[in-house]
């Protein structure tokens, strides 16, 4: 069994949709929740309306959390500066282009992902829409507001293939991705596939044996653990590794080594 996760989906504070857990807005109150489930640490994010200072000023001196900061093109392109990202402990940044309504091309993202590009800094791109009934992902209608036209499914993995290709030194993961894939489940692994530097979590990959499946396929180091706490209870994404029929050390790969490693983080 692993223990000591380190969480790559993990966030704290309003949501606009809603929370399963219910909301968690303060730090206490997560980090008991993180050692009731052995989540030893989390790349930690709002969810996406921010935090409150007081808020951010705790998360930034803990050292169990990372943070994996909200960005919207031009509005917060000037905060990607290493001496702001190391002062926040900003490890990572995170992309809505749904909820936000933009589209993945470069006429919209180019000067963003030229200031990422020289940091290398892990970029998360979230393809789903929380709601009351579930969760929206890519692949359905919410396509169209990803990519501007309708019956366009295609237009959003080709601009993520052209991103990955364009930027290959850049980490990308891609959040709340579905396990049985649905549609699109052949697209994501041509991704997987052609690409080294994309990578999925575990928070929605939920269906059986999708962890043996993705090991078989694309190997362990391309897999992080997620919870999607606190819109999910962590249990869920806890008990799919630690039973899932792979050896100990993909386990560990999934289960922290693998956040670690793309963060620069192996000695800690």
């Amino acid at each position: 069994m692993v223990t000591g996760f380190f969480d790559s989906m993990c966030t704290i504070g309003q949501h606009r949709r809603f929370s399963r857990l219910g909301e968690i807005t303060d730090v206490n109150t997560l980090i008991e929740v993180m050692d009731h489930y052995k989540i030893k640490k989390a790349l930690l994010s709002s969810y996406p309306d921010g935090w409150k200072d007081s808020t951010l000023s705790e998360i930034i001196q803990n050292d169990r959390f990372n943070i994996a900061k909200h960005v919207v093109p031009d509005k917060t392109n000037d905060e990607i500066e290493l001496d702001y990202l190391k002062s926040n402990n900003i490890k990572a940044v995170k992309l809505f282009p749904i909820l936000d309504k933009y589209v993945l091309s470069d006429w919209v993202i180019g000067n963003l992902f030229k200031k990422l590009n020289k940091i290398k800094l892990l970029t998360i791109i979230h393809l789903s829409v929380t709601q009351a009934q579930g969760f929206t992902a890519v692949g359905d209608r919410m396509v169209e507001t990803l990519s501007g036209m309708d019956n366009s499914e295609g237009f959003v993995w080709d601009r993520i293939h052209t991103l990955a290709e364009q930027y290959p030194d850049i980490p990308f993961l891609l959040a709340r991705l579905q396990g049985d894939g649905g549609g699109y489940k052949k697209m994501m692994g041509e991704l997987l596939s052609r690409h080294d530097n994309i990578y999925i979590e575990l928070s929605h990959f939920h269906c059986f044996k999708a962890i043996e499946e993705f090991v078989e396929l694309y190997g362990a180091e391309k897999l992080l653990f997620g919870t999607g706490l606190s819109i999910q209870d962590p249990g869920q994404a806890i008990t799919q590794l630690n039973y899932s029929q792979i050896s100990v050390n993909d386990k560990e790969l999934i289960g922290y080594k693998n956040l670690e490693r793309i963060l620069g983080q192996e000695d800690l």
